[in-house]
C-alpha cells in the first residue's frame, strides 16, 4: 500500500491532490517502518524512514523520521546511517527551536558513538551538548543525555567524573520518575566506583540497577555490554563482542557470591 501511494505521488501533478498523496504516503512508509522495526527488520525500517522523507516538507515530521531511521540503524549497528540519520535529527531540531527532541537525538547518537567504541567523539559531543542544554537540565530529554555522558566518562577512563556525573543524574531522573536512566546510571556509578577499587560500594550499586531494571520489566542491564565492564578485561583491539574476562578478574556476580573465577 505505501508503495502505491509513493507511486501515485511520484506520478501525480502539483496541487491538492499531490500534497494528500503525499501525506498518504507519509503515514503508510511510516506504519510500514514501525512494523518493519518491531519484527527485527531494521533494514527494512529504515528504508521505509527514508522514502519517507522524500515526500516530508514539515521539519519536525522530518526530524521524527531520521531519529525512527537512526534508532534502527543503530539496532543492526550501521554506525554510517547512525551518524547520518541522527545528526540530521539533531540538526532539524535546533533548526526548529525543538531542544528536547535535539537532545533526545543526541543521546541516541552518544549511546550509538559509545556502543561501536568511539569513546572520544562521543564523549565531545555529549559534553559539549550537556552544557547547551543546561538551562533545562530538568527536562527528562536532558536528563537521559547527562547519564550517557556519565557512561562516556567511565568509558573515557574518568571514574571520578563519571561518578559526580552520574550522581547529579541520579537526583535528576528519581525527582522525573525516571526509572529506566535510574538503573541504567546505577550500573554506571557502579562500575566507576569498582574502576577506583571501592568493590563492594560498586557492587551495591550495579546489583540494584540490575534489580530495579527487573522490578519494572525493563531490559536487564548488562554491566559487561551497557557500562563494557570490567576495562582491564579489554581486548587490545576493544573489538565488540570479544572482551571475555582477563584470568585472575573476577565479575560483580562473582564478587557478589564470594567466589573467584
Amino acid at each position: 500500500m505505501a508503495g502505491h501511494y509513493l507511486a501515485a505521488y511520484a506520478n501525480a501533478p502539483e496541487g491538492a491532490e499531490r500534497d494528500a498523496l503525499a501525506g498518504q504516503a507519509r503515514i503508510a512508509l511510516g506504519a510500514a517502518a514501525d512494523r518493519a522495526a518491531a519484527l527485527g527488520a531494521h533494514a527494512q525500517a529504515i528504508r521505509f524512514c527514508e522514502q519517507a522523507l522524500t515526500v516530508t516538507i514539515d521539519p519536525n515530521d522530518e526530524a521524527a523520521l531520521h531519529e525512527r531511521a537512526g534508532a534502527s540503524a543503530a539496532a543492526i549497528q550501521r554506525i554510517d546511517d547512525v551518524e547520518t540519520h541522527l545528526r540530521a535529527a539533531t540538526e532539524r531540531g535546533a533548526a526548529n527551536g525543538a531542544r528536547p527532541g535535539e537532545a533526545r537525538a543526541t543521546t541516541k547518537l552518544g549511546a550509538a558513538l559509545l556502543s561501536a567504541y568511539r569513546f572520544e567523539p562521543a564523549l565531545a559531543l555529549l559534553a559539549e551538548a550537556s552544557q547547551r542544554f543546561a538551562d533545562i537540565a530538568e527536562d527528562p530529554a536532558v536528563v537521559s543525555l547527562d547519564g550517557q555522558l556519565a557512561r562516556a566518562y567511565f568509558l573515557h577512563d574518568e571514574d571520578e567524573r563519571a561518578i559526580l556525573a552520574a550522581d547529579r543524574v541520579l537526583i535528576a531522573a528519581e525527582r522525573s520518575d525516571l526509572v529506566d536512566v535510574v538503573a541504567d546510571t546505577l550500573i554506571t556509578r557502579g562500575s566507576s566506583l569498582m574502576g577506583l577499587g571501592r568493590r563492594y560500594e560498586g557492587i551495591g550499586a550495579i546489583e540494584t540497577g540490575r534489580r530495579l531494571a527487573a522490578a519494572h520489566s525493563l531490559p536487564r542491564p548488562k554491566v559487561g555490554r551497557s557500562t563494557t565492564w570490567p576495562r582491564s578485561s579489554w581486548t587490545a583491539t576493544r573489538e565488540p563482542d570479544s572482551k571475555p574476562l582477563a584470568r585472575g578478574s573476577r565479575s560483580p556476580d562473582d564478587l557478589v557470591s564470594g567466589h573467584s573465577s
